[in-house]
């Protein structure tokens, strides 16, 4: 197992995996900088993506991990709850699985962390359908937008009668009013 690290965060862990870096040159690369073009070909690159954040309100890196065929690892917050699912076989089955969801926190059991690896050391066609069905997965603008368009234009239906009336009243209202203010001659 190699570990790829990119990007600045808190100095203590930052220094922690240099040193790691530096005692194990072969398994650890850090560098802490940012660069975009290196984050996608560290991505698209890797086998899992492991994406720890503990508030994310969207999250770009594990929908282009999905496309990569990178698995992301990711904890439940924000943008990653909505995009990603937790990996169990019936949802792999079902063709819903899309990575190893950390579920409600990055500390859980070693058990349960090591049997979810198994499928990654033991489970390569299971781990293929995984990568697969993530690939599958369809986040583009004209999936969403389709999603949303017909709600939308069953809303301005049910709207426009509303509307119309409405516009009428105003009309007439309007007009009585224009005739009761005609100047006298």
């Amino acid at each position: 197992m190699q570990w790829v690290v990119l990007g600045t965060g808190e100095p203590s862990y930052q220094q922690a995996l240099e040193e790691l870096a530096a005692a194990y040159p072969t398994k650890v690369a850090v560098r802490m900088a940012f660069s975009d073009a290196i984050a996608h070909r560290i991505e698209a690159g890797s086998d899992m993506f492991l994406m720890p954040s503990r508030y994310e309100p969207c999250g770009l890196n594990q929908l282009y991990s999905l496309k990569y065929g990178t698995v992301p690892i990711v904890h439940e917050t924000g943008g990653l709850a909505d995009t990603i699912v937790d990996f169990t076989g019936m949802r792999l089955a079902m063709e819903r699985a899309m990575d190893f969801s950390s579920g409600v926190s990055l500390r859980g059991s070693a058990g349960n962390r090591t049997a979810r690896l198994e499928v990654f050391t033991h489970h390569p066609d299971q781990w293929g359908r995984l990568v697969e069905c993530g690939m599958r997965q369809d986040w583009s603008w004209s999936r969403s937008g389709s999603a949303i368009r017909e709600p939308l234009r069953t809303a301005r239906r049910k709207l426009r009668p509303v509307r119309r009336a409405g516009e009428q009243e105003s009309r007439e209202s309007s007009r009585s009013g224009e005739a009761k203010r005609k100047p006298e001659a």
